[in-house]
C-alpha cells in the first residue's frame, strides 16, 4: 500500500512518497507514484518560475489511478492561468463523474472498496499560491494547512505532532522523509526510495519547483534510528526512580555530544548533495554552451555541383 504526504506551509508545499508497488499475489516493484507537470503559457518566453506547476501521488489500484491523474490533468492545464477556485471547482465536479462513468462502473473487482482511491493533489496555477487537495475517491476536500495523509492513515498521530511543529517547507522536506521511514519501519507494504516534491509560493526567493529523490536517505535514516534510539534512553532517564541526579547529568552530557555528531552528519550530508546537484548543474550548462558555439561555428555550407 502507497503512504503518501502532503505538507501545506507558509512558504510553499511539500509532496512526499514511497515507491514500493504491491501486487495481488505479493510481489511487488518500485515506481515513481509522483506525477508532475507543468504548463507555460502560449507564445510568449517565460522563466520556468513563472510556470504553473502541478504534482499528484494516488493510493488504489493502478489503472484506475492512472486514468483519473490523466483526467485530472487535464483540468490542470484548462485551468492553470485562472483563479485556483477555478481549478477547486473543476475537481469536485469532474470525481463524481468519473465513479459514475463506464470506466468504473465496468472495472472487474469482486468487491467496491476495490475501486477506493485516494490521492493529493498539488496545485500552483500561474501567479498565485500552491494549494494541497485530498481526494477520498469522489470526496474532494482543500487543506488549508497541516499535514494530509493517503494510504497507510495509521501515520496520522506522527503526522499530527510533525504538523504542531508549524514547520517551513525546507523543514518539511526532511519531516516528510522521517515521516515515510517511520512507515517503512512499521509495514512491509510500504519501502523502496522516498520521493519528495517541493513547490514554493509566489515571492522574491521564489526558485523553480523541482522534483527531486532524496540522496543519501540510507543514511539519513540511519541517523533517525540513532536518534530514536536516543528518544527511548531519554524517556527512561526523566522516568525512572531510581537513577540518581549525578547519572541523569552525565548521560545528559552524553546525548548532548552525540546529538552534535548527529547534527554534522546530517550537514554533511546535505553539503555533498549541494555540491553534487551544483556540479551536475555546471555540467550540463558547459554542454549547452558548447552546443550553441558549435551550432554557431558550423556555416550553411552549398552543396558541390
Amino acid at each position: 500500500m502507497t503512504i503518501g504526504a502532503g505538507f501545506v506551509c507558509p512558504d510553499g508545499v511539500v509532496l512526499a512518497a514511497d515507491t514500493k508497488e504491491s501486487f495481488q499475489d505479493d510481489s511487488h516493484t518500485y515506481v515513481n507514484k509522483i506525477v508532475v507537470d507543468r504548463h507555460f503559457l502560449s507564445n510568449k518566453l517565460r522563466p520556468k518560475t513563472e510556470a504553473a506547476y502541478f504534482a499528484i501521488a494516488g493510493s488504489g489500484s493502478g489503472p484506475l489511478v492512472n486514468h483519473v491523474i490523466n483526467r485530472i490533468k487535464l483540468i490542470f492545464h484548462e485551468c492553470a492561468t485562472q483563479d485556483i477556485s477555478v481549478f477547486r471547482d473543476a475537481l469536485v465536479e469532474l470525481m463524481p463523474q468519473l465513479y459514475e462513468s463506464p470506466a468504473f462502473r465496468n472495472y472487474p473487482c469482486s468487491d467496491m472498496v476495490e475501486l477506493m482511491t485516494q490521492f493529493i493533489v498539488v496545485m500552483r496555477p500561474d501567479s498565485s499560491k500552491a494549494s494541497v487537495f485530498e481526494i477520498n475517491s469522489s470526496v474532494v476536500e482543500e487543506i488549508p494547512h497541516g499535514v494530509t495523509i493517503i494510504g497507510h492513515g495509521t501515520m496520522r498521530e506522527t503526522a499530527d505532532e510533525l504538523q504542531a511543529m508549524n514547520l517551513g517547507m525546507w523543514d518539511s522536506t526532511v519531516a516528510a522523509l522521517y515521516l515515510i521511514s517511520e512507515a517503512k519501519r512499521h509495514y512491509s507494504s510500504v519501502g523502496g526510495v522516498t520521493h519528495i516534491y517541493s513547490i514554493p509560493h509566489y515571492g522574491p526567493h521564489m526558485i523553480p519547483p523541482e522534483g527531486e529523490q532524496i540522496f543519501d536517505q540510507g543514511a539519513k535514516e540511519v541517523l533517525f534510528g540513532r536518534l530514536r534510539k536516543w528518544h527511548h534512553e531519554l524517556v527512561m532517564l526523566a522516568a525512572s526512580i531510581v537513577i540518581t541526579d549525578e547519572v541523569y547529568k552525565s548521560q545528559m552530557a552524553v546525548f548532548q555530544e552525540d546529538h552534535q555528531r548527529i547534527r554534522d552528519d546530517f550537514m554533511a550530508i546535505e553539503k555533498r548533495d549541494r555540491e553534487r546537484i551544483q556540479r551536475e548543474q555546471s555540467y550540463r550548462a558547459r554542454k549547452f554552451v558548447e552546443a550553441l558555439n558549435e551550432q554557431q561555428d558550423t556555416p550553411n555550407k552549398t552543396p558541390d555541383v
